[in-house]
């Protein structure tokens, strides 16, 4: 944990104390052979937001070593508002499962009993179709959360999000309508039907994920992703 400039300029702190024009943010040092996990979560987080997934403020913070120079990928709190914190409760955590457990239709039947808004099943659906097509297969229980504030819950933002190939990780986090290993459209369509959501709005929402997706080497370069990294996820996915 490290409290960051708002301005992206000024040095680095740490504390429970949060100096003026600072907020608090998560880093996550990359200590990979290649050091390109950074720059690769950093562009699936931008994908994400292209995509409609709500995602919190993010940047990479470079580190100079013998062997070149790091990028560790950093996020802002999102728990945080200010000096308070906000109540963040895992989906994982609510239904005491552990990772692995659970199905997207668990995790929308969830957002809609919590949050009692179909905008946030939405939201929750949007996050399924992205996680299924830009191969997130790390999305398990604790990957997704709810947050408590004005006496009501939200789905709160997205976090973890980078690319896992099948071979990494054969079977995802999450199953969509049972299947782990080969889920897509077909399944993504299927669960807007098990959940009551509208199909014409569903085939909307994974064209617009799809429409961001083909953006991927734009985000990877923007990130600095290595080419010949961003043209194995590319072919992954």
């Amino acid at each position: 944990l490290l409290n960051l400039p708002d301005s992206g300029r000024g040095v680095p702190q740490a504390g429970s104390i949060i100096p003026d024009g600072y907020s608090s943010w998560i880093v996550k040092f990359d200590t990979t052979r290649d050091g390109t996990a950074g720059p690769l979560e950093e562009a699936y987080a931008r994908m994400a937001r292209a995509a409609g997934v709500e995602f919190p403020a993010t940047r990479l913070l470079e580190t100079k070593h013998a062997d070149g120079v790091r990028r560790h990928f950093a996020v802002k709190r999102f728990d945080r508002d200010g000096a308070e914190r906000l109540h963040h409760h895992t989906l994982g955590g609510l239904l005491h499962a552990g990772g692995g457990d659970l199905d997207y239709q668990t995790f929308l039947r969830a957002t809609r009993r919590l949050t009692k808004d179909e905008r946030e099943v939405w939201r929750a659906y949007r996050r399924a179709v992205f996680n299924v097509l830009a191969g997130n297969r790390d999305d398990h229980a604790k990957n997704h959360g709810f947050i408590y504030r004005n006496h009501a819950w939200t789905l709160g933002p997205a976090y973890d999000l980078t690319f896992s190939s099948p071979q990494q990780m054969p079977e995802r986090g999450m199953a969509v309508c049972g299947e782990r290993r080969a889920a897509g459209v077909d399944h993504l369509k299927k669960l807007a039907a098990t959940e009551s959501l509208d199909p014409k709005e569903a085939r909307r929402v994974i064209d617009e994920v799809r429409a961001a997706l083909a953006k991927w080497r734009t985000f990877a370069d923007e990130a600095g992703v290595p080419a010949l990294t961003a043209a194995e996820v590319e072919a992954a996915r």
